[in-house]
């Protein structure tokens, strides 16, 4: 009796994936508060912490929209036989489908008790309207979403989350989103990646500051909707100036298709200038990276509070990213991150030649980045307001 019950039907053990790693490191810090935690997941993950783990396959294929369908529906029936066990249903989720889903496969009561986590935003007419031409000559990857996680379905959270007793975002821009929905009980949890105590121990080495190289980083997926071609065509317009000694590292995390991207870097004779990594430690190569490149194509199936960036403005290293509205509560631009307008290659080129040039434009944009993380957006404020809110 007295358990919280926490189920995530897509997930990754790895932690490769931002809405997995942030499921972990809840599930863990409820656990050291001294919480009786169980977990429902696709498959089995490595903790140190005390947590009775529910898990139905030894390989888990995350991209299956059939198979995190089949998962729901596994997890829901065994939540149907057990609720009575838990004070709280945590589910975490990230569409109005999957929303719709919930509500025909728990039941009543453990509806009553469940508090629904939603991690990502749906795409607005709006947003369709400034990226048309893109989504158009993508229409078919991003059928799923059309169908799944956009205005067309939004009316779903309407029909299925009052159902349930609260309701969790972890951006603005998802609370503005879902108040037109009715929900009563809203609450907004920004989610954050390392713990103030981790934080001074993480110590920096002077390396970006001694290298004779401009190091650019990338880190995240290789799919079409991150952008990455447009690293390369970057590069290839930094190379052609020769105005800048510079290293672009792509470290691409497994979704998307990599074997495309090396065709280009080969094409374009840049072997010596785009170094590939695979497997790599986060905190490692961002601490020897001068500036870290996200050239989103758009924010829809993105988590609106990106570990990524966290990551990075947890350690100071400065981030560049495309203005979106969407990521408002993380990212001011000008003030704690610098502008990538993927419409003008060029533009790009010259803002990366001036902060090569000039280390303290660097170092001011750093202090801000450090300042806006400590603000609420810590590890410890992620699990001390799920505490506060499941308990």
């Amino acid at each position: 009796m007295d358990k919280i019950c926490f189920a995530l039907h897509r997930f990754r053990a790895d932690k490769k994936e931002a809405i997995s790693k942030n499921f972990v490191n809840l599930v863990e810090g409820l656990s050291r508060k001294g919480e009786r935690v169980v977990t429902y997941t696709p498959t089995n993950f490595i903790t140190s912490a005390k947590i009775e783990k529910v898990f139905y396959r030894p390989i888990s294929h995350y991209s299956s929209l059939a198979e995190s369908v089949i998962n729901l529906w596994l997890m829901c029936r065994d939540i149907n036989r057990n609720h009575v066990d838990y004070k709280v249903i945590n589910f975490h989720i990230a569409t109005p489908v999957e929303s719709f889903l919930l509500t025909l496969f728990l039941c009543q009561s453990a509806s009553e008790k469940t508090v629904v986590s939603i991690w990502q935003s749906y795409l607005t007419f709006d947003e369709l309207k400034r990226n048309f031409k893109y989504f158009l000559l993508n229409s078919i990857k991003y059928l799923h979403i059309f169908i799944g996680n956009s205005f067309a379905c939004s009316f779903l959270y309407t029909l299925s989350l009052k159902r349930f007793h609260k309701v969790i975002v972890h951006c603005e821009y998802q609370r503005k989103q879902l108040i037109v929905h009715g929900v009563n009980e809203l609450i907004l949890i920004r989610n954050g990646v390392f713990s103030l105590e981790e934080l001074p121990l993480i110590v920096l080495p002077p390396s970006r500051v001694q290298s004779d190289d401009f190091v650019l980083l990338y880190l995240g997926h290789a799919k079409e909707s991150k952008g990455v071609e447009s690293l390369i065509e970057l590069a290839k317009y930094l190379e052609a100036s020769q105005g800048l000694e510079f290293t672009l590292i792509l470290a691409l995390s497994g979704f998307g298709e990599n074997k495309h991207l090396y065709r280009l870097v080969k094409q374009s004779k840049l072997e010596h200038r785009v170094h590939f990594k695979d497997e790599v430690n986060v905190v490692e190569e961002m601490s020897n990276a001068d500036l870290l490149l996200l050239p989103l194509r758009t924010c829809v199936g993105t988590s609106l509070m990106p570990n990524v960036i966290i990551e990075a403005m947890s350690l100071g290293l400065p981030v560049a990213v495309p203005d979106y509205p969407e990521l408002e509560d993380l990212v001011s631009l000008g003030e704690n991150a610098f502008e990538l307008d993927l419409s003008d290659i060029s533009s790009i080129s010259r803002m990366i030649l001036t902060l090569s040039g000039n280390r303290s434009l660097l170092e001011k944009v750093s202090h801000s980045q450090k300042v806006r993380i400590r603000d609420g957006m810590t590890l410890d404020s992620f699990v001390e307001g799920y505490f506060q809110s499941l308990t």
